[in-house]
């Protein structure tokens, strides 16, 4: 979930922006903080929920805290008003845009309990759908596997995720049909050089090598940035792909020895 869909919940109705930070940041969790010690109490990608009753009301002061609050991180800041504070200070939310941190005024009358079991709702919905996908690609994968074809795997990924995939050989060329912009075979070859089996960025897309017996023999890419469904996909697609490649490579051996 992430900021914008606040403007979307029920209990976010009469939700007003008080700066242009980005709207798109992710919330993992929703909390009330009303104290001005915000570093023992405000984590990344929380949305922090507040009534301002501690928040200090000279100039001065306010911009510490705001300093103090952008630091910590928080996915937006929701004030309620006007009980306590008629406006969101000024000050604090153009410290808090510069830190990308949007200003949120919420009308007084909106209780905070509702916002934050909306907000768990929602996030652990979309966990939802994600593992539902991510199951859904697990089986299109291991169906992929049993037909033997290097081009199934490349397929599956595409059309469960509307990205474009390629399998390369140790040497960077193609194993599936070629795409527009893919890794010359000197990129591939360069980033399948890099120590490790981590995903690496190459050619606007993302390489993750395929190991077979201890070495790096190739890589499955994937164009553009991969969120961690699309990075987990790719993984397995890596492991589908080398278990094929292997059995091919075995099959090879035996019909070179059997003549």
């Amino acid at each position: 979930m992430d900021v914008a869909q606040l403007f979307s919940l029920p209990a976010c109705s009469g939700l007003e922006r008080r700066n242009q930070a980005d709207l798109a940041r992710p919330i993992q969790v929703a909390h009330l903080v009303d104290m001005t010690e915000v570093q023992n109490w405000v984590i990344p990608g929380m949305l922090l929920l507040t009534t301002g009753v501690a928040w200090p009301r000279e100039r001065q002061e306010q911009l510490a805290f705001g300093r103090l609050l952008a630091a910590c991180e928080p996915a937006a800041v929701v004030l309620a008003v006007p009980k306590y504070l008629p406006h969101f200070p000024a000050e604090v939310a153009e410290l808090l845009e510069q830190a990308g941190i949007p200003a949120l005024e919420l009308p007084w009358d909106r209780p905070f309990v509702r916002v934050v079991l909306e907000v768990h709702n929602q996030i652990l919905r979309e966990h939802g759908r994600e593992l539902r996908r991510s199951e859904k690609l697990h089986r299109a994968l291991t169906r992929a596997a049993l037909s033997g074809n290097l081009a199934d795997v490349t397929s599956t990924l595409t059309e469960n995720l509307g990205l474009a995939a390629l399998i390369l050989s140790a040497e960077g060329a193609p194993l599936t049909p070629a795409l527009p912009g893919m890794p010359t075979p000197s990129q591939a070859r360069t980033a399948l050089g890099r120590a490790g089996t981590m995903p690496r960025p190459v050619a606007g897309g993302t390489l993750v090598p395929i190991v077979l017996r201890g070495e790096r023999s190739g890589g499955v890419w994937m164009a553009g940035a991969l969120d961690q469904l699309a990075l987990r996909a790719a993984e397995h697609a890596a492991t589908v792909a080398g278990l094929l490649l292997l059995a091919q490579r075995d099959a090879e051996l035996t019909q070179a020895r059997l003549g």
